[in-house]
């Protein structure tokens, strides 16, 4: 069996400017995979990496609204902190209550009460069922985990870019 592999090409950059490129493009270049995948038949595949997407475009949104001076209220830090702690990695899934308070505090946001967040909920929870159980994919899960990865990355870009501009 033939398999494609998908790689992301990052456009020329200086040194000091290469990490930030990579990672702003990184989640562009997954989400693509995922697109691959579905349409290669790697079903579980692609809603995992859907939903790791998911993730890493709120992992980078939060780190930057934490260190955004404008947004990282002092009524929020310990909240935020105990949420997502800086010297570790975190759980950026927006199904943890944790996680959800921190966005809330540093946004306004509340993500539960967003059109697609039923089908995020049902979406995350079929990524737990495949990553820890092994459970398969049809074609239309997969689309399905696609589309509404595309819905919550487009809603959480909005809120970042309308809070931050182009500081993140």
């Amino acid at each position: 069996m033939s398999r494609t592999h998908y790689i992301n090409v990052v456009d020329s950059a200086t040194v000091s400017d290469t990490a930030e490129v990579e990672r702003i493009r990184a989640h562009v270049s997954l989400f693509e995979n995922a697109r691959a995948h579905c349409g290669d038949g790697r079903h579980a595949e692609a809603i995992i990496i859907a939903q790791t997407c998911c993730e890493m475009v709120v992992a980078r949104a939060i780190g930057a609204l934490r260190e955004d001076p404008g947004h990282a209220s002092a009524d929020y830090a310990s909240l935020v902190e105990a949420a997502l702690p800086k010297n570790r990695d975190n759980n950026y899934s927006m199904r943890n209550p944790l996680a959800q308070g921190a966005w809330r505090a540093l946004t306004g946001d509340v993500l539960a009460s967003a059109s697609f967040w039923p089908e995020y909920e049902t979406q995350s929870t079929k990524r737990n069922k495949i990553a820890h159980r092994g459970e398969p994919a049809s074609k239309e899960e997969a689309e399905a985990s696609i589309k509404t990865a595309d819905a919550f990355i487009t809603h959480i870009t909005a809120i970042a870019t309308a809070l931050l501009g182009d500081r993140w």
